[in-house]
C-alpha cells in the first residue's frame, strides 16, 4: 500500500524528469573525448591501422639485409 506522499510519481502523471545541467567540460577533455570517439569509430580504426602499417613498412624498408 502506497502513501499519498510517495516520492515516485504515478505512471499516469505528466511530470517529466529534468536532468541537472551538465558540468562545463574543459577544452583538453573535449579534445580527448573527440579523439577517443574517432578511434572507436570505424573510420578512426582504419586510420590508426593505416598509420601502424605505414610505420611498419618504413621500419622494414630502412633495415639493412
Amino acid at each position: 500500500m502506497t502513501s499519498p506522499e510517495s516520492p515516485t510519481p504515478e505512471p499516469g502523471s505528466h511530470e517529466r524528469f529534468t536532468p541537472p545541467p551538465a558540468e562545463p567540460v574543459s577544452q583538453a577533455e573535449a579534445r580527448s573525448n573527440f579523439f577517443l570517439a574517432a578511434v572507436l569509430s570505424g573510420a578512426g580504426c582504419l586510420l590508426v591501422l593505416l598509420v601502424v602499417l605505414a610505420l611498419m613498412l618504413l621500419c622494414t624498408a630502412g633495415m639493412p639485409r
